[in-house]
């Protein structure tokens, strides 16, 4: 039985040792199974061919840049109280004029409200008062006294007069003279000083009138002063944007000076780059900048608005500024980043190759140009050079085919194998 077994296994050898010499005589005899050295020596050398063709370039240079607002007000609080109301949250758009907060207003509006009443007292004075000194030289009963007294002094005063001329003429006793003189001299005396009591009211009046007015103003300019505070506690927002930074909740105690809020004006926006001295040698105000904003799918175009006369003494980096304003960049936030290309130089509708496709020899530049399956060697004026792309300014036209690999071992006339599809 194992000897029947046997003979089995080394008859399904010899099979498969007659079925593969078989195989392998055929291949020998087939002109199609070549090895690769044979194909090449038959086909020529294998290479890739591009057409040449026009296209554009760009050289730039690039920089990471921060989004930043032109224009951020910073709220701060103007009066010290208790934060009762907020309008706003961080990440909300406000509008010029929208209330922001409130403070706590009751103890100034109390204080306004006591002010105003004294005020109203003093009024009613003052305006009596005012009335008095008004009618002072109608209405006053000294008036009376001093024209009585007057009317009798300019009587005494004749009698005087006339006495005086008696005597002169012996017709009346020196005595009789004497008393007339006196009577009219006391009757003087009184006038004055009657006209000055009288004077002395007036003016007293007049400062009654004057101490309550001031008292007035004193209170009024109070009043205004606790009418702007209470005007001060409700916080207004001066500019339209968005608020990036909110520092306060309800129930904080706001104080004097300490922000309030951080709301930028998100349609003026700029990007902010730092570039190193040797790059700022390269742009201009003007020179075109290609933004890709983190959050936007596409890259918007600008240019340099600003650069800062200044450079950082530590780093030698100067700032450069990009402005946004007519750019609709929907909901990005400020302090977002940016990759800037600033476009240096730019060609359009120019030659423009790949640098696998140029052979250098010394001092000179050559390119494969593949016509009827022969290469034909070419040498060509380079241009703007940028990472793999290289403008030819002289060498080519379009439409030609040029190799793109085994440049090494292509010479002027060399038979060529252009590979495609499959081949590649």
């Amino acid at each position: 039985m194992k000897n029947k077994k046997y003979y089995m296994l080394i008859v399904v050898i010899m099979i498969v040792a007659v079925f593969i010499g078989f195989k392998v005589i055929s291949a020998g005899k087939n002109p199609d199974v070549l090895t690769t050295q044979e194909n090449q020596l038959d086909l020529g050398i294998p290479t890739e061919v591009v057409t040449v063709s026009r296209d554009s370039m760009v050289e730039g240079i690039s920089y990471i840049g921060t989004l930043e607002s032109r224009n951020t007000l910073v709220l701060s609080p103007k009066v010290g109280a208790q934060v009762t109301f907020l309008n706003i949250e961080e990440g909300s758009l406000v509008k010029e004029g929208d209330i922001v907060a409130r403070l706590d207003d009751r103890l100034w509006v109390a204080k306004m409200e006591t002010l105003q009443k004294k005020i109203e007292t003093l009024q009613v004075n003052y305006s009596y008062v005012s009335q008095e000194v008004d009618n002072y030289y109608i209405t006053n009963p000294i008036l009376k006294k001093i024209d009585t007294l007057e009317l009798n002094l300019s009587y005494l005063n004749e009698q005087e007069n006339k006495f005086k001329m008696l005597l002169e003429q012996g017709a009346v006793a020196e005595g009789d003279y004497d008393k007339v003189k006196h009577e009219r001299d006391v009757l003087n005396a009184q006038l004055d000083e009657l006209n000055a009591t009288f004077a002395e009211g007036y003016k007293k009046l007049v400062s009654q009138r004057d101490t309550l007015a001031a008292q007035i103003d004193e209170l009024q300019g109070n009043v205004n002063e606790l009418a702007i505070s209470i005007q001060d506690a409700t916080i207004i927002a001066s500019r339209a944007g968005k608020v990036r930074i909110l520092y306060y909740d309800i129930g904080d105690m706001a104080i004097v000076g300490k922000p309030f809020a951080i709301i930028d004006d998100t349609e003026n926006l700029t990007v902010k780059v730092n570039i190193s001295e040797q790059d700022l040698n390269k742009i201009d105000i003007g020179t075109k900048a290609l933004l890709n904003i983190t959050g936007i799918s596409e890259k918007r175009e600008t240019s340099i608005a600003r650069i800062m006369p200044r450079l950082n003494g530590n780093t030698r980096v100067g700032e450069v500024q990009m402005d946004l304003t007519a750019l609709d960049l929907g909901n990005i936030v400020v302090g977002t980043s940016a990759q800037v290309e600033f476009v240096v130089q730019e060609i359009q509708d120019e030659i423009i190759i790949s640098k696998r496709a140029i052979k250098s020899l010394k001092d000179k530049d050559f390119v494969y140009i593949i016509e009827n399956n022969r290469a034909r060697e070419q040498e060509i004026t380079k241009g703007l050079v940028v990472g793999d792309k290289v403008q030819v300014l002289e060498g080519l036209t379009t439409g030609e085919d040029i190799a793109m690999n085994n440049l090494t071992k292509l010479y002027d006339g060399a038979k060529v194998h252009v590979l495609k599809g499959e081949d590649i």
